[in-house]
């Protein structure tokens, strides 16, 4: 039971594999019986075949035969029957002669089917009436040329066949017929078939619409005389409905004794004359070979199969034997094992199996130690990250990410950043981490001998590698890099699509970077970039933020004195005005009024803060106003547009219209 519950690996192959060899051996038995039953058939379709090549033969040869009675036929009148027929008759014994037909007479007739010329010349002849032949007196009727079937000569009684044809019309209108006798087992159909051998048994008839046999081949028994074959009128059916047939039937016609045995048999009819022809052989002869053939297939099929179940047998040992040590070894890569190779066991569908498991161990291991590299790739870039927002200065910030690539990138021995200066031409060393700083302080030429190679991602743009290849050769130049690197990296800082620097990695040893190295690096340049960029933002944010604010206590100041500046103005214009009208009379207490008023107002005009003498007008100081204590404003010293000219400086001022003050900041 436990085979069928629980079957191991084995039995389960072996009783899939045996199963499968049954089927494919019942298969294979049923295609082979198919194909013995097919070959059968092909057999029989090659018998009918070949009746059908000598039927064909017959109906040519007897067409032809008869179309030359018929051309001669046209050239007789029996008004004029006589010597004068010899040429046309000697004529028509020629033609059949070239065509090896063996005429045993020929015969001119009356109308009424009575005898008025024959070549033999028997005096007998003379009272014999050939209507009584039916295919004479059919031809006499309709005038339609015919054949007959076998028939006993006029006089001799020899076996015959009679070709009939209507003769020309006479001076007076009468017909008659010219007929010929033909002995066809010496004329060319019967030497046609007599040489067709069909093995020990088989053998050729050729048989007329009645049933009886014209012609037969040997092996078959001697031909008697007007003898009808075993089924006359079944062949009489077959030749009336015109039908081929092939097929096995029962035979009784072995000489001396009844014997019923199966034939093969292949009929098939003539299409000019109601004839037919007859291929007969033994069955056991004829179907021999198929019959040894699935005798040999039985033997075969069973010792294939045993051949095939042993076969199975050691296969299936082998097959889990091997199946084992894959299991094995994919324990061993589950296990975290990624170093031992899998067995390699042999060129097959196993073997590939075995080298596609080590594939995939040495891929697993390569993937571990990429990831390895990777997980700490990012822990590098983490720490770099960490260290760039940090609330330190820039400069500060790029000496500590230095000294951490210096740190995290494994060949590194030292290294240094190389940033553009606003006001030199040469890129100055920016940070620097295990070399001299001091040997390195100057800025660095970019023209110069030939220095060490330095590799660089290849990724980069072909212009921007460029310029970082510069800067690493003029670098390396320097005699403090000279002496100590062998080998070095360079990743280019690239900010808004320009370069702006060059971070660079030198080691001791030859080949002592990797392109993961690389990649590490440029991440870290890409990282010193973003932190460059950020600097400069937050530098031009806060100018952008001062020259806001400088604008709004700029237009706020002038809003104040303009409005200080107006209220006096207004009163003082108005009161000039009304005291210079000249339609109005005032009196001297209203002008005296009048004139107190703009005197006031110029004291309050002359009150406002002016600019004092020496000072430093048109500095960039700042100013911060302030109200009880409070803030108020900021804005920059020096002239400010407003009415009057009016400037202000570094000094401390009074405003008329409140008590407000400034003091200087800068």
């Amino acid at each position: 039971m436990s085979f069928l519950t629980k079957p191991s690996l084995g039995k389960k192959i072996a009783f899939m594999a045996a199963v499968g060899i049954l089927a494919g051996v019942g298969v294979f038995w049923v295609l082979s019986m198919q194909a013995l039953d097919q070959s059968t058939d092909a057999m029989l379709d090659e018998r009918l075949t070949t009746t059908h090549l000598i039927a064909d033969y017959t109906d040519e040869v007897l067409g032809n035969a008869l179309n030359e009675l018929k051309n001669t036929a046209r050239t007789i009148e029996i008004d004029g029957v006589g010597g004068e027929i010899d040429p046309q008759i000697k004529t028509l014994e020629d033609t059949y002669s070239r065509m090896s037909i063996s005429t045993l007479n020929i015969f001119v007739l009356d109308k009424e089917g009575r005898v008025m010329w024959s070549k033999s010349g028997y005096p007998e002849l003379a009272d014999v009436d050939m209507s009584t032949y039916s295919s004479v007196s059919q031809t006499l009727e309709s005038g339609e040329a015919s054949t007959s079937g076998l028939v006993s000569a006029p006089v001799t009684q020899t076996p015959a066949i009679l070709l009939t044809s209507a003769t020309k019309e006479g001076q007076q209108g009468a017909t008659g017929a010219l007929v010929v006798a033909i002995d066809l087992a010496q004329s060319s159909i019967g030497g046609f078939i007599q040489p067709i051998k069909l093995g020990q048994t088989g053998y050729v008839e050729i048989v007329d619409q009645k049933g009886i046999v014209i012609a037969r081949t040997k092996p078959g028994r001697e031909l008697a005389p007007f003898e009808k074959s075993d089924h006359p009128d079944r062949f009489a059916e077959l030749i009336s409905a015109g039908e081929p047939t092939v097929g096995t039937c029962h035979t009784c016609h072995e000489a001396g004794r009844q014997v019923e045995k199966k034939d093969v048999l292949a009929f098939a009819p003539l299409s000019r004359v109601p004839w037919g022809v007859v291929i007969r052989q033994s069955e056991d002869e004829a179907l021999a070979p198929t019959r040894e053939l699935r005798q040999r297939l039985l033997f075969a099929g069973g010792g294939l199969l045993a051949i095939a179940l042993l076969f199975v047998a050691i296969t299936t040992r082998d097959i889990v034997k091997r199946i084992r040590t894959l299991s094995a070894a994919s324990e061993r890569i589950a296990d975290g094992d990624l170093v031992t190779p899998v067995t390699a066991l042999g060129k097959d569908e196993i073997g590939t199996l075995a080298r596609t498991f080590d594939g995939m161990r040495t891929k697993l291991k390569t993937y571990y130690d990429e990831l390895e590299q990777r997980t700490r790739e990012l822990s590098s870039l983490l720490a770099v990250s960490g260290i760039l927002t940090s609330a330190r200065d820039l400069s500060s910030l790029l000496d500590a990410v230095v000294a951490k690539a210096v740190e995290v990138i494994p060949g590194a021995e030292g290294g240094a950043l190389l940033l553009q200066s606003a006001d030199q031409d040469e890129p100055v060393v920016q940070s620097v981490a295990g070399l001299n700083a001091a040997s390195l302080s100057q800025p660095v030429s970019t023209s110069g001998g030939e220095a060490l190679p330095c590799s660089i991602p290849e990724q980069v743009d072909e212009e921007i590698k460029g310029l970082a290849k510069e800067m690493c050769a003029a670098f390396l130049q320097s005699d403090a890099v000279r002496s100590q690197a062998q080998s070095a990296i360079c990743a280019p800082v690239v900010c808004k699509d320009q370069c702006i620097g060059s971070i660079i990695m030198v080691s001791s040893r030859d080949r002592a970077f990797s392109e993961s190295d690389i990649s590490l690096l440029q991440a870290i340049a890409d990282d010193i970039a973003l932190a460059v960029d950020r600097a400069q933002l937050a530098k031009e944010a806060e100018e952008a933020r001062a020259l806001r604010e400088a604008d709004r206590l700029k237009s706020q100041f002038i809003s104040s004195v303009s409005h200080e500046l107006r209220t006096p103005l207004t009163s003082i214009k108005g009161y000039s005005s009304s005291l210079l009208r000249q339609d109005v009379s005032w009196d001297e207490e209203t002008e005296r009024e009048f004139l107190q008023t703009i005197d006031d107002k110029t004291d309050e005009l002359r009150g406002l803060p002016r600019p004092a003498q020496g000072r430093h007008s048109g500095t960039r100081d700042r100013h911060r106003y302030r109200q009880g204590g409070m803030p108020v404003l900021s804005l920059p010293a020096g002239r400010l547009p407003g009415i009057g000219g009016y400037e202000a400086d570094g000094g401390l001022h009074r405003l008329p219209y409140a008590p407000y003050h400034q003091e200087r900041l800068g």
